[in-house]
């Protein structure tokens, strides 16, 4: 995924992690901190969920 592509993103804190969401009108990928974690098809559903990061899969 290119910068230009980029159409939103989303970001917040959970105890002492950091969790950005970067979407494109296609896919939308979730990073912890700095790290990318996971990739999915994107889904407006995400826009308004209470908790996106439940619908990637993220390590422990």
């Amino acid at each position: 995924m290119f910068v230009e592509e980029y159409t939103g993103i989303h970001s917040w804190v959970e105890d002492l992690a950091r969790y950005t969401m970067v979407h494109s009108r296609t896919v939308a990928v979730l990073f912890v901190d700095i790290r990318p974690v996971d990739a999915i098809a994107f889904n407006h559903d995400l826009l308004g969920a209470d908790d996106p990061k439940s619908v990637f899969r993220v390590p422990v």
